[in-house]
């Protein structure tokens, strides 16, 4: 009596239906992964954001005759620089001009500034004590996904924080 051994492999059928599961799944993820990568872009600028303005506060208490800030430039980025005539604004040219201590850094694609204080004149600056020279708060959002998360900028303490 003969057996009949049959070849290593997959069947024509075994592949079809492991192909069509992937194309269901595919179909599933495609649509989430845009909106997990906008939702990471959006993360990261404003985790940008707060380390820069992090390190502008604590190159103010570095030299507290000077006070340091970052200048955010919509639909471009932002910028770290020292103030140094005093006059809570960021001079680019001229015989007073700030020195930059980080050039225009971006933010990432699809992110944005939605809304900056109209106090800051898009300015915000760091006292020798730490503290921020205006409170308040600022909006990036994701032009994608329309998300937004808020950079809160404490007055007295100079905290930096990032809230949804």
């Amino acid at each position: 009596m003969s057996t009949r051994i049959s070849p290593p492999g997959f069947t024509i059928v075994e592949i079809l239906i492991a192909i069509a599961i992937i194309g269901i799944l595919s179909a599933f993820g495609v649509p989430l992964g845009g909106k997990i990568l906008a939702n990471s872009r959006l993360n990261t600028g404003a985790a940008a954001l707060r380390s820069s303005l992090t390190l502008a506060r604590s190159r103010a208490m570095a030299n507290p005759q000077v006070h340091c800030g970052l200048f955010l430039n919509p639909g471009k980025g932002f910028l770290l620089f020292n103030d140094v005539n005093g006059n809570g604004q960021y001079d680019s040219s001229g015989a007073n001009a700030d020195v930059i201590y980080q050039p225009l850094s971006t933010l990432p694609k699809s992110i944005d500034f939605d809304s900056i204080p109209a106090a800051w004149n898009k300015v915000i600056l760091f006292r020798g004590d730490g503290s921020a020279r205006l409170g308040g708060a600022f909006l990036l959002k994701s032009t994608s996904t329309n998300r937004k998360k808020r950079v809160v900028v404490s007055k007295e303490s100079g905290e930096v924080r990032i809230t949804q």
